[in-house]
């Protein structure tokens, strides 16, 4: 992010793979004096619970956390005990959680 922001023309929005990555942005742009949304968007993956308490309070993608682990323990366990011999493939639902550290692309 420093280096981002020590460039010309930097973006306007960041995706960060995780929200433990888009609180690190968060505190580098605070660092550089860039206004978030107004200057550039941060949004995580995760929906941490620390998340909504950060400044901005950050937008996120809120996946099932205690869902996944279910869903992993059952496969690990069906395996073990010989019940499953094909690997099993899980889609559950992610959901977009808008709070303030994103907002409409900047006009510069």
């Amino acid at each position: 992010m420093q280096r981002w922001i020590e460039q010309d023309g930097y973006p306007s929005a960041v995706f960060c793979a995780n929200d433990g990555m888009a609180l690190g942005a968060l505190l580098a742009l605070h660092q550089a004096d860039v206004a978030v949304p107004e200057e550039m968007s941060i949004i995580g993956f995760d929906d941490l619970p620390t998340s909504r308490y950060a400044y901005p309070p950050l937008t996120t993608v809120h996946q099932p956390i205690y869902e996944k682990g279910e869903q992993a323990a059952d496969m690990i366990i069906s395996q073990v005990e010989g019940t499953q011999d094909e690997v099993r493939h899980v889609k559950l639902p992610a959901e977009l959680v808008i709070r303030e550290s994103a907002g409409p692309p900047a006009a510069r």
